[in-house]
């Protein structure tokens, strides 16, 4: 078994490769998600593609709070702003004008309207750089959550807590249930906002990677993940096909049905690599590609973009293979963009 080299967890860098990986995926399904007439088959396919990696992003979520929420990993407030809050502000900043530049026009024709909606789109982001915003937004309570992680205890509260406020009630109003005016109320009057957003994953992350799970309660685990993912795409077919067009009611993170799947995975990845040997090459080359990661995320529209430009896109052929040879091939044009980066100074430091 190895599991651990120079200091990296591999079963959390192969996870964010991974995820990195259904993301892009996810993005190649929303190119056409609106194109399609439910009925299609081409709408069905993206649907379940769609469906099986809605857990992309708060896997990352549980990663982060894993990794940064480790006792042994001192993290003070200066290094925290110095080193990981900077390095997201100024790769945000950089990324954000690159596809600001192409989303407001104004690499065509320079004009006050093109102006203005180039620094609206630089201020805001391309539509993923949201991500951004939230991670930062967690990292500034680390120093303040890293003093409970080490009570069990506390955590359990905080996630049973988290999960009915942050993750059910959310799913119980949103159908058209008896009382849902009333709930809703409640719940605005209660203003339980430190339970609430992707908090949940970030300290789940954290207990999920620290405390062993017993294997009975992690079958439980895999097989509800399973349910979720097939409940997600039977039912948001269901739906959309009951409405005419599709909808995405059931996609959202902050869901039961996203959060189950995604603990499911994130179990998953952590018993196997417990279990298996992997060499050193194969160690070696998962850590390239996760220090990768970063720059990945923050290119692979452009090339989303480009390809949808030329006609390479979902709807090319057969989405069967399509959605997965689309996504394979941004990864890897993603990947050999940021290896370049990454090897260059100061680049390397501040934007990927």
């Amino acid at each position: 078994m190895n599991t651990n080299i120079d200091n990296r967890i591999v079963y959390l860098d192969t996870l964010r490769i991974y995820s990195i990986f259904c993301m892009i995926i996810l993005h190649v399904c929303g190119n056409n998600f609106y194109n399609f007439a439910p009925q299609s088959f081409e709408w069905q396919v993206t649907n379940v593609y769609d469906s099986m990696v809605r857990f992309c992003v708060p896997l990352l979520v549980m990663i982060s709070g894993a990794l940064f929420l480790n006792p042994r990993k001192e993290i003070s407030i200066q290094i925290l702003f110095k080193k990981n809050i900077l390095r997201i502000v100024t790769a945000f900043l950089f990324w954000s004008a690159l596809y600001a530049i192409i989303t407001s026009g104004l690499y065509n024709s320079i004009s006050s309207d093109s102006i203005n909606q180039f620094f609206k789109n630089l201020i805001l982001g391309h539509y993923h750089l949201w991500f951004l915003f939230m991670i930062v937004g967690l990292y500034l309570t680390v120093p303040i959550i890293k003093r409970i992680v080490p009570n069990k205890k506390i955590i359990e509260y905080f996630l049973l807590v988290a999960f009915i406020f942050a993750i059910i009630m959310p799913a119980i109003i949103l159908f058209p249930i008896p009382g849902k005016t009333i709930i809703t109320q409640v719940l605005g009057k209660a203003n339980i906002q430190f339970f609430l957003g992707y908090m949940v994953f970030f300290l789940a992350g954290y207990y999920f990677s620290v405390f062993t799970i017993k294997k009975n309660i992690r079958i439980v685990v895999y097989i509800l993940g399973l349910i979720s993912i097939i409940f997600t795409i039977t039912m948001t077919s269901y739906l959309s096909l009951a409405e005419g067009s599709g909808t995405e009611i059931l996609y959202p993170y902050l869901l039961p049905n996203t959060a189950i799947a995604t603990l499911a995975v994130f179990l998953f990845f952590k018993t196997l690599f417990e279990k298996i040997h992997i060499s050193e090459t194969v160690n070696n080359k998962i850590l390239l590609v996760s220090k990768c990661s970063f720059g990945i995320f923050l290119v692979h529209d452009f090339f989303r973009i480009i390809f949808n430009e030329v006609g390479f896109s979902s709807a090319s052929f057969n989405p069967i293979f399509s959605i997965p040879i689309v996504a394979i091939v941004i990864f890897a044009c993603s990947f050999l963009v940021s290896y370049i980066l990454n090897r260059i100074p100061v680049i390397n430091k501040h934007f990927v």
